[in-house]
């Protein structure tokens, strides 16, 4: 009987040992302290990526994107998301570089997983029994042109058989002893076949292989000087010492042509949204910001608890500072990005143009007209925000430069209809964007209610005691982040 492993990595070390009825079979999830075996440090398949679980870290390839809606699909294992959940995925050549970082995404790309699909004639491993099937995609969200791909290899080129070369690459141990080396950089190693059947390729640990954390990485097969994933890493035996099985992708070719073909869940404005905080795209940055700041942080966690303008106010009136950076994140997409797409749906719908409300008065009005730039870049900073809160009485206002540039561009373009009106203290609260129907539970914003009277030219407050729906946006922003949630 062979001892037969499946190659999932356990984050930090955690290991769970499952035996088989009987001494001469074993079936072991190893730990995650290491890498391939007999390889070397990979710096060249970026498509290669780190499937980050709920409950541990497997290895998966970029196999296809579309550009144009942002969507990518990833190869993994089925075992890897058997009973597990695949937050995120991350493009990076050692997948702990988010740790104790307060920047993670300036040296990583992180995509969101939308969608996860196991091959419906998936068998997971029993005993010695070794599994079938062992495929899945997942969709992602957030690349772009630039997202770099391995393709599937066609069926008119798969001409595999023992002897022949391929190149494994994985976030797997470089020994078959537990705790052997670190747990996070990509390593390859180039190998020779020394088994094929239409469902597997078996390779030998004498020249070298991969080991626990692989599952789901690929095996690189070249043709016509083009590199392709010809198999997905499955099992091994319990001490990666003898062999290993990739999954055949030609032995399902049709069912992975039609995931990765099939369009996503998501469209439109919704699809627009999600895609618009990840990857590269020009939200993703305002996201991390918040994320990577304390008090943003802080405001953020405390408003997803919320579901009061009461609430909602509190939180603000701790977070004074957080105010602004929150305001870019979950303004972003409907001002930005998204707008073409967005602006006719109730999602963006209640997004004020200059992202906070300047009001309906004839300052109000000129601002929005006239000097909306200015009051957005004022917005979404932290003492410019509450500068236009209090109509210039925070503290800092005489020398922040984005307030200071909203009050020149009224006083050359807005001076007949603002008046020049010294400011006053009344301060408006935060204002997001609405969701959209399928937002699920995310709590509503304040109700508007009619238009304060403006003697000047200030950001005009609109709220009620009860939240309806112009906080909804930054609620659902929430319970996305939530969602997205990095693990460790």
């Amino acid at each position: 009987m062979r001892h037969v492993t499946v190659l999932l990595s356990a984050v930090f070390g955690l290991v769970t040992t499952v035996a088989a009825c009987g001494s001469e079979s074993a079936a072991t999830f190893g730990s995650a302290r290491g890498r391939i075996i007999g390889g070397q440090l990979d710096a060249t398949h970026l498509a290669v990526v780190a499937v980050m679980l709920d409950a541990g870290v497997c290895t998966g390839t970029i196999v296809r994107t579309d550009p144009v809606t942002g969507v990518g699909w990833v190869l993994t294992a089925a075992h890897c998301v058997d009973g597990k959940k695949a937050a995120y995925v991350r493009m990076v050549d050692d997948y702990t570089v988010g740790q104790n970082d307060p920047q993670p995404y300036l040296r990583a790309t992180d995509f969101v997983v939308s969608e996860t699909v196991m091959h419906p004639g998936y068998v997971a491993l029993t005993g010695t029994t070794p599994p079938q099937n062992d495929f899945a995609v997942l969709r992602i969200l957030g690349v772009d042109a630039s997202t770099p791909v391995i393709p599937i290899l066609p069926a008119n080129l798969d001409d595999l058989a023992i002897g022949k070369s391929i190149v494994e690459v994985g976030y797997g141990k470089i020994s078959g002893v537990v705790d052997a080396g670190d747990n996070s950089k990509r390593r390859s190693v180039t190998t020779t076949l020394t088994k094929v059947s239409a469902t597997e390729l078996e390779t030998s640990y004498a020249i070298g292989s991969t080991c626990q954390g692989d599952s789901g990485g690929p095996s690189l097969y070249v043709s016509g000087g083009k590199e392709y994933v010809a198999g997905v890493t499955s099992y091994s035996d319990s001490d990666c010492k003898v062999y290993a099985v990739a999954e055949r992708v030609s032995s399902a070719l049709a069912w992975i042509d039609g995931e990765v073909n099939k369009a996503p869940a998501l469209s439109g404005c919704n699809l627009c949204r999600e895609v618009s905080t990840v990857g590269s795209h020009a939200c993703h940055a305002a996201y991390e910001r918040c994320n990577s700041e304390a008090e943003c942080a802080a405001l953020r966690d405390c408003r997803s608890t919320c579901s009061t303008a009461a609430c909602f106010a509190t939180c603000e009136s701790k977070h004074p500072l957080a105010v602004g950076p929150l305001l870019a994140w979950a303004n972003c997409a409907c001002l930005g990005e998204c707008k073409s797409k967005c602006g006719s749906v109730s999602a963006c719908g209640n997004v004020p143009k200059c992202s906070v409300d300047v009001g309906l008065t004839p300052c109000g009005k000129c601002q929005e007209a006239s000097c909306c730039s200015e009051v957005t870049t004022a917005a979404h900073e932290p003492v410019g925000n509450r500068c236009l809160a209090t109509k210039g009485t925070f503290a800092g206002c005489a020398s922040n430069a984005a307030y200071k540039a909203v009050e020149a561009c009224r006083a050359s373009k807005c001076a007949a209809d603002c008046g020049l009106a010294p400011p006053s203290s009344s301060a408006p609260p935060l204002a997001e964007a609405p969701p959209e129907g399928d937002a699920g539970s995310a709590p509503p914003a304040p109700a508007a209610a009619p238009p304060a009277e403006d003697s000047g030219c200030a950001v005009v407050g609109r709220a009620s005691s009860a939240p309806t729906s112009s906080a909804s946006w930054l609620a659902m922003a929430l319970l996305a982040w939530v969602r997205r949630r990095r693990i460790p």
